[in-house]
């Protein structure tokens, strides 16, 4: 299977090795990820802060999505997923698309369908059992405990899109790991303080 890969404004020059992993986890479960070009930022750090222009930055990238044959994006920035996610609800709304498709016409793109984006831990939480059978070391914490984390997605990743709560991947899929999974009681985001 073949998906589009939205890395974001960030992660290939910042954080390659997030790439790199994602590639070889998904690679590993058959899924290979082509690169979106041309891509420009997903305007997450603008969202509503001084335009609904915003929409148009992340039609963009979906129409780019959509000229590659693709009708699913793999994120794995929780900004990018929740902006391109509001960003296709936008765009279901006719004069939304159609000024969309207005601004996009100068550059050969259209948008026309719902690109679906997944973001990297959703498609791993959705493949649980076929991850865990290609686990090669399970996890097995030394006796007395071992490394310890808490679970908590992104606070822009789900909201305003629809998804469950409290978060869209059981905590199960980190324990695939040689971590030790916790429930975590603080619900805040991380820029939370008392």
């Amino acid at each position: 299977m073949r998906l589009a890969f939205y890395p974001g404004c960030l992660v290939l020059q910042r954080m390659p090795e997030y790439e790199v992993s994602t590639r070889a986890v998904l690679r590993a479960l058959g899924i290979e990820l082509e690169i979106v070009q041309q891509a420009a930022c997903c305007g997450s750090p603008i969202v509503e802060s001084f335009t609904s222009d915003w929409v148009y930055l992340a039609a963009y990238n979906l129409a780019l999505v959509t000229r590659m044959g693709h009708d699913t994006v793999v994120t794995v920035c929780g900004g990018c997923t929740n902006t391109l996610t509001r960003a296709g609800l936008a765009l279901q709304a006719p004069e939304v698309r159609a000024e969309a498709n207005r601004r996009l016409e100068p550059l050969g793109l259209t948008v026309a369908g719902h690109v679906q984006v997944r973001h990297v831990v959703r498609l791993l939480a959705e493949r649980e059992d076929e991850l865990r059978a290609r686990v090669v070391h399970p996890p097995c914490p030394p006796a007395g405990g071992g490394e310890r984390e808490g679970c908590q997605r992104g606070g822009r990743m789900g909201r305003g899109c629809g998804w469950p709560s409290p978060t869209p991947a059981r905590p199960s899929v980190p324990a695939t790991s040689w971590a030790l999974t916790i429930r975590w009681s603080h619900r805040a985001c991380a820029g939370w303080s008392n």
